[in-house]
């Protein structure tokens, strides 16, 4: 969310294609029926958080950690800022 071009894609008609065309069946289901970025599930979350951390540190060492990135996407999410 912090590269404009990401921000300025969002909610566009070509992001609702993109979405109809990435998100198909079960997934879109889904995808619809949840508030975006929400992991309430601990262990659901710690693996997401492992997984993370070993990406994280192949690709954007140092980088934010997973907790820093759920925030910053979840502040943008409930405030719809651009």
């Amino acid at each position: 969310m912090e590269l404009e071009r990401v921000r300025s894609f969002i909610g566009t008609a070509d992001y609702q294609t993109y979405k109809r065309e990435k998100l198909r069946g079960e997934d879109a289901k889904e995808f619809a029926s949840r508030r975006p970025f929400a992991i309430t599930d601990d262990t659901t979350y710690r693996l997401f958080e492992k997984e993370f951390e070993s990406i994280n540190s192949l690709l954007l060492s140092p980088g934010p950690t997973f907790k820093e990135v759920m925030e910053r996407l979840r502040k943008y999410c409930q405030t719809g800022e651009r």
